[in-house]
């Protein structure tokens, strides 16, 4: 037997425990994969808890004008997986061409908010907001402060370094120079920019599970946040644009 595993069995799941250690006898601290038996309450219990990297966080969904939107619910689920509490903000653009109000609401667990209201839901203490998917109109009114909507007054009620923008529409709308611009404005003032991903002369919404851990990241309190590590396990690619890539494979 090279391990050692304590578990601590209650009546209700949600209390019990498991600890595992290398070697035996334990040759360190164990490590605690109780959240392994957690199932989130409410609505039946219907999420499965992966991890707690985003316990106790509270995250603002704001979705845009976009069909890319469709992809939100998904991402909410995700989020909540790792223990995030999720509310979702929604412009009118975004429930006519993306997804509808009653679906996000089952995928967050909360009311949807689309409209401002004398609970000033802008004025919300969110660890993240995160504006998935953001169009060139969204974007352009976060860069000049433009605060017309629920989503575009929570963010400029928001500190710049919660702020994560994800973009996502046709690459002449995305290769606009004042869209570049904007992007590089938002991201001098500390917003994160997730870079789309391109093909089909789209510049794609990024895979739910890249976004996911730019929310832990940012959230992050380990010693190694923002530092960079490279592993190389073989001929490795980086896109310069839709056509021009650099790569380490000899030809």
């Amino acid at each position: 037997m090279t391990s050692s595993t304590i578990m601590a069995v209650e009546r209700n799941v949600r209390d019990s425990r498991i600890l595992y250690c290398r070697g035996n006898p334990c040759e360190g601290e164990f490590l605690d994969y109780s959240h392994l038996l957690r199932i989130e309450e409410g609505r039946g219990g219907e999420i499965l808890r992966k991890s707690d990297k985003l316990a106790d966080r509270k995250v603002a969904l704001c979705l845009t004008g976009s069909v890319a939107a469709i992809e939100a619910p998904k991402l909410a689920r995700e989020l909540r997986r790792h223990g995030a509490q999720v509310d979702c903000y929604m412009t009118d653009y975004a429930v006519k061409y993306g997804v509808s109000p009653e679906v996000m609401e089952w995928a967050t667990g909360n009311t949807v908010v689309r409209e401002l209201t004398e609970r000033v839901e802008h004025l919300y203490d969110y660890d993240l907001v995160m504006v998935y998917p953001a169009t060139l109109n969204t974007i352009g009114k976060i860069a000049q402060g433009i605060a017309d909507n629920a989503v575009t007054t929570l963010c400029a009620a928001t500190d710049m370094d919660r702020l994560i923008i994800v973009p996502a529409m046709n690459m002449r709308l995305y290769d606009s120079p004042v869209l570049q611009e904007n992007i590089a404005k938002l991201k001098r003032l500390g917003v994160t920019v997730i870079s789309p991903r391109f093909g089909e002369g789209i510049a794609k919404i990024p895979r739910v599970e890249e976004v996911v851990d730019h929310a832990i990241r940012n959230l992050s309190r380990s010693r190694l946040r923002d530092r960079k590590v490279l592993i190389l396990t073989g001929p490795t690619r980086y896109d310069l644009d839709p056509v021009r890539f650099i790569s380490n494979k000899s030809s």
